[in-house]
């Protein structure tokens, strides 16, 4: 389902965003996951919307695991050069690949390239690379301000995000790249770790597809609507 109003995705949730994405409409939902492993995202999201048509992309060969699932298509292609029509999903969805792609940008433009307009995009990254210090779970994203992280893992984190391209905070560069592309009313979730013991609500639909696992980083996703 796409978001028709301009504005109405800056005022939702990205739980609330994904559901209205995948709501049953009078075409077929399709969704693709680039970079999709071993189609774990995808297998959860089945599970959840079995009417939803599923397609997955990595650049290594099936582990079998894919093959599994009917329910998934699975594609073995760059991520920087995927062989589906432009305008062909209405939700496409990437994970923890700036730091798997050599060119980060034309991964972007690849993504919001096959997303129809007024359908959603979602990028998810680590807090390894999303300086902490400008990120407020409270707070609008064009909101955001402070200054670079210390430690190591920051300095290589910007190190390399400079060599793709990219500015250290990629919370307000991440936004400018996607806009760029198309892609506009970017908002910034953060999704913490599953607390020792503890589980998601079950109406939480993104910490259920994208949280980070007990024991792990943070995670934050940065989701728009194409135009």
């Amino acid at each position: 389902m796409s978001f028709a109003d301009d504005a109405s995705l800056t005022k939702i949730s990205y739980t609330d965003a994904l559901r209205r994405a995948l709501q049953s409409s009078d075409t077929p939902i399709r969704v693709l996951d680039i970079g999709c492993g071993d189609g774990s995202w995808l297998r959860k999201l089945g599970e959840l919307f079995p009417e939803v048509e599923l397609h997955g992309v990595d650049v290594l060969p099936s582990n079998g695991e894919t093959e599994i699932s009917k329910l998934i298509s699975y594609h073995q292609t760059s991520a920087l050069s995927l062989p589906f029509p432009s305008a062909h999903f209405q939700l496409v969805h990437t994970r923890k690949l700036l730091s798997s792609v050599s060119v980060f940008t034309a991964l972007v433009e690849e993504s919001a390239r096959v997303l129809a307009p007024g359908c959603l995009g979602v990028w998810v990254e680590g807090k390894n690379v999303v300086n902490s210090r400008t990120v407020d779970s409270s707070t609008a994203l064009n909101n955001a301000s402070g200054s670079g992280s210390v430690g190591l893992k920051a300095i290589l984190a910007k190190k390399m995000m400079a060599s793709k391209g990219l500015e250290a905070d990629l919370a307000s560069s991440l936004p400018r790249l996607l806009e760029r592309s198309g892609i506009f009313h970017v908002q910034l979730e953060e999704l913490l770790p599953r607390q020792p013991g503890g589980s998601s609500a079950p109406q939480d639909l993104g910490f259920i597809l994208d949280g980070a696992s007990e024991g792990s980083a943070t995670m934050y996703a940065f989701y728009g609507m194409k135009i």
